[in-house]
């Protein structure tokens, strides 16, 4: 009987929060990195604003956190907390708009505004304004808030939107920088520069490695060294 009576507390719990505030609900059961509890929010006011959901607020979504002259890094951290707080409070009022709007109007409504939404997106994919990556990822917040509530996203046919979205390209568009490239890049730079520019060219390290490089990791290589590394590398190839 205890039991039973702590699951229909937590049931009714779940059931107020999901009212009150129903995109703090959806968001707190997505599982991700923080990268992606701090872009959601953002990423799913814009289709909220683009489909015209009261609240709008502009400020919230355009301000960005400045560090001022003089500012600690306790009081810019309290900024960008404020600023949070701000953005999930307008949301969940959206939030809870949309929901009733969605109830009212039925699923035909809600597929009609998100194939509008990605299809102003999808023609600045194609304009070269948006990369199809990005286009997905703004997809995903919408997606991830109505799967919490399957009364609303039940009906929504899934499939076909993402049949109509641009693929994502699983390479870069990027190259090697040739020779000459190179030369002439290091001769306008700095002094100190130059030795990063040519450990990543010619080991091919990112620069997300130099977070992780220490001076112990850097062994200077001398002639023998060499000649026994090129003699191995040699005897490797003619085996394959």
């Amino acid at each position: 009987m205890v039991l039973k009576e702590e699951e229909g507390r937590r049931e009714v719990t779940k059931s107020s929060s999901a009212k009150r505030f129903p995109v703090s609900y959806a968001f707190s059961l997505v599982g991700g990195s923080a990268q992606t509890t701090v872009q959601h929010p953002t990423r799913l006011k814009k289709f909220f604003d683009f489909i015209e959901i009261p609240p709008i607020v502009v400020s919230i979504n355009g301000e960005k956190t400045t560090k001022k002259k003089g500012m600690t890094y306790e009081e810019m951290k309290k900024q960008t907390a404020e600023r949070k707080k701000k953005l999930m409070e307008v949301l969940d009022e959206q939030g809870q708009n949309f929901l009733q709007q969605a109830k009212q109007e039925g699923h035909e409504w809600v597929t009609h505004n998100l194939m509008l939404y990605l299809n102003h997106h999808k023609q600045r994919v194609l304009r070269g304004e948006l990369s199809s990556g990005t286009l997905k990822n703004m997809y995903r917040p919408i997606k991830d808030f109505l799967d919490t509530y399957p009364e609303v996203s039940a009906y929504v046919p899934w499939k076909r939107i993402i049949r109509t979205l641009p693929r994502v390209k699983l390479y870069a568009n990027d190259r090697a920088p040739t020779v000459e490239e190179l030369r002439k890049v290091v001769g306008f730079m700095d002094y100190r520069i130059k030795p990063i520019i040519y450990v990543m060219a010619s080991s091919g390290i990112r620069v997300g490695a130099w977070d992780s490089l220490k001076w112990k990791h850097v062994r200077p290589i001398k002639s023998a060294e060499y000649l026994t590394w090129k003699k191995h590398q040699e005897i490797r190839e003619k085996g394959h």
